[in-house]
């Protein structure tokens, strides 16, 4: 997963040119339980961790798999009448923001076939849709005419997200970020994961998510190693909800390089005796970590790179590998 080429929630890998609706969410009926939204957040105001900020990275793992076979019964669940149908029978929408100046900006919201909506936003949208994906970015060549964002349809907008039941998929494709655009990545409840070219640009926002542990997966592609990014990123690969974090392009800061290929490292093997797959690459380097056998290749296309992923079991594991794969116990 380097250059323009991401992985989806099912696992499978896509083009950022061709990003696929994004439909993953938690159920929860009178037989079984719901996760908790653990903490939510906008722009200028702060929240004080729970304790479930706190709960044991195996337990919340128990949760997490039990919640999936729910999922499993999405379809099941969605033609039921009743709250939890109403729930998710949302219109699900991927949000393009298109930066004009600092207080402007342009928007379309598009189903995952690339269809537009309507020119009129109304209230009454804010039960009948969800944003899945919000993608920012400047102006493409598509002949498809945005529409301009006045303060109304800012506002619903903004509490159509902070409705959304379900992790939502950010990609930030900008190296510096409006408050308008800002203020509405702020009003996200969870992310699935965040893709930024600049992370100084929505790193508070990074930072709030990791730490309400709102966040699966992060990815940079330039970022300013400080303490406070460090920090940062040492906490979210202890999140029971981490899965993956990809740090590229970036000229290295040794020593603080070091620390984190050394954290990375570690964690890699952490969670790889817990019996997940764990994919680990430094630069040239890349290491799978499977049942108890590590193992070590080298490609050149990840020069430059640091990397952590993991998954229960492999996805397409044996055509990773070739006949100069080095193996280890660990």
């Amino acid at each position: 997963m380097v250059g323009h080429r991401m992985r989806c929630a099912s696992g499978s890998h896509f083009d950022l040119c061709h990003i696929p609706q994004f439909e993953h969410g938690f159920l929860g009926s009178q037989n079984t339980f719901k996760l908790p939204r653990i903490l939510t957040f906008s722009t200028g105001t702060r929240t004080t961790p729970t304790i479930m900020d706190s709960l044991p990275f195996e337990f919340a793992d128990d949760v997490k798999t039990l919640i999936a076979k729910e999922v499993l019964q999405m379809d099941f669940w969605e033609h039921r009448a009743g709250k939890t149908s109403q729930m998710f029978a949302k219109k699900l929408r991927n949000l393009t923001v298109l930066p004009i100046s600092d207080t402007r900006c342009l928007y379309r919201l598009e189903d995952s076939k690339g269809n537009v909506e309507p020119a009129q936003l109304c209230q009454p949208m804010w039960d009948a849709y969800g944003v899945s994906l919000i993608f920012v970015h400047t102006r493409l060549a598509r002949k498809v005419e945005e529409l301009e964002m006045d303060s109304k349809e800012f506002r619903i907008l903004r509490n159509i997200i902070s409705k959304s039941l379900r992790p939502i998929a950010c990609y930030v494709h900008i190296d510096a970020v409006s408050p308008v655009i800002l203020s509405l990545l702020n009003a996200v409840p969870r992310f699935f994961n965040i893709f930024v070219k600049c992370s100084s640009s929505i790193s508070e926002t990074i930072c709030n998510s990791v730490r309400a542990q709102a966040l699966s997966e992060l990815y940079l592609k330039s970022y300013n190693m400080t303490d406070d990014l460090f920090s940062c990123l040492q906490t979210f690969i202890e999140n029971c909800n981490f899965e993956s974090l990809q740090l590229y392009g970036n000229p290295r800061d040794i020593v603080r390089d070091d620390e984190l290929v050394n954290l990375l490292q570690e964690k890699a093997l952490d969670i790889a005796r817990k019996g997940k797959f764990v994919e680990l690459q430094v630069d040239s380097s890349v290491s799978m970590f499977w049942e108890g056998v590590e193992y070590c290749s080298y490609k050149e296309i990840f020069m430059g790179s640091l990397m952590l992923r993991v998954l229960p079991t492999p996805v397409e594991f044996p055509l990773f590998l070739s006949e100069k794969t080095e193996k280890r116990q660990y």
